[in-house]
């Protein structure tokens, strides 16, 4: 089992494919093997390290207060360990505000950077309930949440380093092409804070999909095409550029 120890904690890790690597940060409450059918599609061009962030998974979960600098520091410190040079990196939802803040703080680690249902501002006071309505209670939770026990200790320290982020003001210091894929239908970070994200990441493309916030789940096969051909493609993209699919 896979672990390196940093910043005070031993993460878990996982290493699929070959290739180039691409690190990829799961959302709020979820570990790696939840996300294994979008892993597998990008595995097969790539070489994907997949972590459980703090608090998540088979990582370890300190009952201290965390924030999102926190975690980023933890995928930083990692990223130190096994790769050279820096890496592509992939986040969703929360694991998206994770590789922001890495790429303002860390930039040089981060070549180009893939946003899934990511939100760079402080969520609102309401939502908290919201995510864990979502990811706790209902029956869902035993196809997208986390197949490891994880406290519910941890989740509210997640949640709170949510509420304290806020990464607006710094966004324009994001050097990495970017691309944001969001869904026009997210209830839990709506369509406005991902439009926002691109207007103030300079060189970004969105791509908006008529899809919720949870469609890494389930239209994993079309996400890692998209992830792919940017990936991909050419490092250049004119600002301001938007699809919708």
């Amino acid at each position: 089992m896979p672990r390196v120890r940093v910043n005070g904690i031993s993460i878990y890790y996982e290493v699929f494919g070959s290739g180039k690597p691409l690190i990829f940060i799961p959302g709020f409450s979820t570990d790696i093997t939840r996300y294994s059918w979008i892993i597998g599609r990008l595995s097969k061009r790539r070489k994907v390290i997949a972590i459980d962030n703090r608090g998540s998974g088979r990582t370890d979960k300190p009952d201290t207060a965390y924030t999102v600098d926190t975690m980023a520091d933890d995928v930083s410190a990692l990223m130190k360990k096994l790769v050279a040079g820096g890496a592509d990196v992939l986040g969703f939802s929360m694991g998206g505000s994770i590789a922001i803040d890495l790429a303002i703080r860390h930039p040089g680690q981060v070549k180009r950077m893939v946003l899934i249902s990511t939100l760079a501002e402080s969520i609102p006071e309401s939502l908290p309930l919201r995510f864990i309505r979502m990811l706790l209670r209902i029956p869902i939770i035993g196809r997208i949440g986390t197949r490891h026990s994880q406290p519910y200790y941890s989740s509210v320290r997640q949640l709170e380093a949510l509420k304290k982020f806020d990464a607006t003001k710094n966004l324009y210091k994001i050097r990495s092409p970017t691309l944001i894929l969001h869904g026009k239908r997210d209830s839990i970070v709506p369509h406005r804070m991902a439009t926002n994200m691109h207007s103030g990441i300079r060189n970004s493309r969105i791509i908006t999909l008529d899809e919720g916030h949870m469609m890494i789940f389930f239209r994993h096969g079309r996400l890692a095409r998209e992830v792919l051909a940017f990936l991909e493609g050419s490092a250049n993209m004119p600002d301001g550029h938007e699809s919708h699919r």
